[in-house]
């Protein structure tokens, strides 16, 4: 669910969400992370519900997949920049074969300070699968969300 390492190096002054520990504070609206991943390792397929995520790879190689199942992808090599808009599930992973290093920028909505997360529902399923039900309700508590809530309907009478 997660790169092996993730260095904050930028976040806005007032930042509450992940990354609020950065030694720079910057101007509001972007964060700034190194994801440091072995052969194989990945973040997870994840949304972030108003912020764009961008990806520079510096070293390695890393594929980066979106869509509600991560069913389209992308290669990334070293210099190479992806982006990917608010709303949209993505995940990256290092699909090559040494240490893997990329920049991770996250622009979030004006005023955001937090930077909301929703992990696929797939992905806690697979949690749940391979560590059992107690793993997933204790990452519940400490607020990780698999799948999104449930949109309020309006009743009509």
């Amino acid at each position: 669910m997660s790169p092996d390492k993730v260095m904050p190096i930028m976040a806005p002054a007032g930042w509450e969400g992940r990354s609020k520990l950065a030694p720079v504070r910057g101007a509001p609206g972007l964060t700034i992370t190194l994801a440091e991943c072995p052969p194989g390792d990945r973040a997870g397929l994840h949304k972030h519900s108003a912020a764009v995520e961008n990806f520079f790879c510096l070293e390695g190689e890393f594929e980066i997949l979106w869509g509600e199942q991560g069913q389209h992808s992308t290669k990334l090599f070293p210099l190479d920049f992806v982006s990917v808009p608010a709303g949209i599930y993505r995940d990256f992973r290092n699909s090559g074969t040494t240490m893997g290093r990329l920049l991770v920028m996250i622009q979030p909505a004006q005023g955001d300070l937090q930077d909301t997360v929703y992990h696929a529902a797939s992905t806690g399923v697979e949690i749940e699968k391979r560590w059992g039900p107690e793993v997933r309700k204790a990452m519940a508590q400490i607020g990780i969300q698999f799948g999104e809530p449930a949109i309020p309907t309006e009743s009509t009478t």
